[in-house]
């Protein structure tokens, strides 16, 4: 099938394809929301089936409810102690129909209420972050009574709530997690026009709203040919009219989607725009794959794992998430585009036409945003990165078997070849590790790894390494830069010890390492 069949019986977007979220409603007055005040002893609490653990300062913490009350109220203190924490999943899967926290709570744990059978809940003014999980699963969930200000709601803190039907967004919320209300009955949310997003289409995906309409799309613009899109309808074929103006937000674009943007003004897929499904090994699964056809006037980046066309048919060309592309036999040099690197934004994939071996990423003297796994390459043995690097995670994903040195602002690490496990584990070092010399790499994973057996660094399947492997990791220490181990003298010694099965190897060894080995016995380096 051509990308056209995709788009032969579809028709410009009508009003009812697309969702543009309401004005919220003025606030109406709470009411029936009283929350009796009261105070338990211990021998009390114990009785209903209150579990606690008692803090510092006369407050207490909420650990567990194992109560059979249907109408759950938790107390405003036991023992004289205040009640002002809810604990980790302290009325997880709890069989009740309404529960109220006391106005003393200022904080609720990770999975509070998941899987339990509410239909509502009361919070407490105090409390300002709904944290990860808060209702996961609650699918006799109706209704939460939010507190007024609210801040910020974590990842998947509605997913499964089947019952849930709508959901404003006030002015005091600013910080959103992924997928919140992901699979949930989720059908209107309101949110007032001009009011700054701080969330992408990932917590709407699988809700009535996603399967529903063709579009989601941000209030911010009376243009009706303006289009921000929040999230493209699920498995969804879409027709933009003529002289659109389209911005696609983070995660917008999910797979199986097809997108007709050929009579489009302007197209921009900003930062993260696409969200795809990739299997164990990190490559994307073939019913992921995005069609799209672009206006000829656009010049927008589109990841490898999308097919993309120009109106006549003919290949809409890739470009990368580096500029300045330059190919010098077995050597890449690149600079990052917008100073980002995310996920798997180098790939084998991306160069398959070219045995690449070594890699230069320059960003000058500009901060460089990564994401985890943005390097993954199953061929490139060197790597150099020019600038600052900042991000959450490993640089490099563990498909980077053969990857031997490494070079981030001036400061070189050297990687020993021979195990896969271990090498995966070394590879772990280079990652975001404020207050080291270089603030991506931490020496302390092969401190952990020279000297720990390897089941107290994630690898049981070795019992431990052979003498072969320690004096190899202890050798690429000594290629490295010196201010990055501050242990460097221990690999020394251990060397010094073993020199005598250390000089048998040497032979064996790639010529680099056996230049080390001859430098250390014979002048002491």
């Amino acid at each position: 099938m051509t990308v056209h069949e995709y788009f032969k019986d579809s028709d410009d977007l009508k009003a009812s394809d697309v969702y543009v979220p309401r004005e919220p409603e003025p606030q109406k007055a709470e009411c029936g929301y009283f929350v009796p005040h009261f105070d338990l002893t211990r021998e009390q609490a114990k009785a209903q089936g209150w579990h606690y653990r008692i803090k510092s300062g006369g407050r207490l913490r909420i650990t567990h409810y194992t109560g059979t009350e249907r109408e759950v109220v938790a107390p405003h203190s036991i023992g004289g102690y205040i009640t002002n924490e809810i604990g980790k999943g302290a009325f997880a899967d709890v069989n009740a129909d309404i529960i109220f926290l006391p106005d003393s709570v200022k904080e609720i744990g990770e999975g509070c209420f998941s899987g339990s059978s509410i239909r509502r809940a009361v919070l407490p003014e105090g409390v300002t972050a709904l944290p990860d999980k808060c209702f996961f699963g609650c699918k006799q969930l109706e209704s939460v009574r939010l507190p007024r200000y609210l801040r910020g709601i974590g990842n998947r803190a509605f997913m499964y709530c089947e019952k849930i039907r709508e959901f404003t967004v006030t002015d005091s919320m600013r910080e959103f997690g992924e997928e919140i209300f992901r699979a949930s009955g989720l059908e209107q949310f309101y949110a007032r026009r001009g009011k700054p997003f701080r969330f992408n289409g990932s917590i709407f995906i699988g809700t009535p709203l996603h399967l529903n309409h063709s579009l989601i799309i941000e209030p911010t613009t009376e243009n009706t040919n303006d289009y921000k899109v929040l999230l493209v309808g699920s498995m969804k074929t879409v027709r933009f009219p003529k002289g659109a103006h389209a911005v696609f937000m983070d995660q917008s674009v999910q797979h199986g989607c097809s997108l007709d943007l050929s009579k489009c003004s302007s197209v921009d897929f900003t930062y993260n725009s696409f969200a795809c499904k990739r299997n164990s090994w990190g490559l994307v699964t073939s019913h992921s794959l995005v069609n799209i056809i672009m206006p000829y006037a656009a010049r927008a980046y589109l990841p490898y794992y999308v097919h993309a066309y120009y109106p006549d048919g003919s290949i809409y060309p890739h470009t990368s998430w580096f500029t300045d592309v330059r190919i010098t036999g077995d050597s890449a040099y690149l600079k990052p585009r917008n100073n980002r690197m995310p996920e798997y934004c180098f790939t084998d994939l991306d160069f398959r036409k070219n045995e690449l071996r070594r890699l230069v990423i320059d960003g000058g003297t500009s901060r460089i945003e990564y994401e985890p796994n943005a390097i993954r390459s199953g061929r490139i043995r060197s790597v150099a990165v020019k600038g600052n690097l900042h991000g959450t995670g490993p640089l490099f994903a563990d498909s980077c078997c053969r990857l031997e040195r490494v070079t981030l602002g001036g400061f070189t690490v050297c990687i020993p070849p021979g195990n896969r496990k271990v090498h995966r584990v070394l590879l772990g070092a280079f990652r975001d590790a404020d207050g080291y010399p270089c603030r991506c790499f931490d020496s302390s994973v092969y401190d952990r790894v020279f000297t720990e057996p390897p089941k107290s660094w994630g690898c049981s399947e070795l019992k431990r390494l052979s003498q072969r492997q320690l004096i190899m990791i202890a050798v690429a220490v000594l290629r490295s830069s010196p201010a990055l181990f501050p242990n460097r003298e221990m690999y020394a010694d251990y060397l010094r010890s073993h020199k005598r099965y250390a000089e048998l190897l040497s032979g064996k060894l790639p010529n680099e390492y056996a230049f080390i080995l001859k430098n250390l016995y014979e002048t002491g380096l």
